[in-house]
């Protein structure tokens, strides 16, 4: 017989984490053939409730991610 068993109790304030991005960009040509090009980029994402932090290096400066 196949099944599972309960070895912990439930966590009823889990959640799914989430997360909002935001990516712009603007690309800009001169002269014959776009000869001087003008390029800018702009990525920004935010996670909200994670579900767990991945520990770093603390060569990285920062503690984790």
């Amino acid at each position: 017989m196949a099944g599972t068993l309960a070895t912990s109790m439930p966590n009823p304030t889990l959640r799914w984490e989430t997360s909002t991005q935001l990516d712009i960009g603007f690309d800009l040509g001169f002269l014959k053939d776009d000869r001087i090009t003008l390029l800018f980029d702009y990525f920004n994402k935010v996670t909200d409730d994670p579900i767990f932090n991945v520990p770093l290096p603390n060569e990285s400066g920062y503690n984790d991610i």
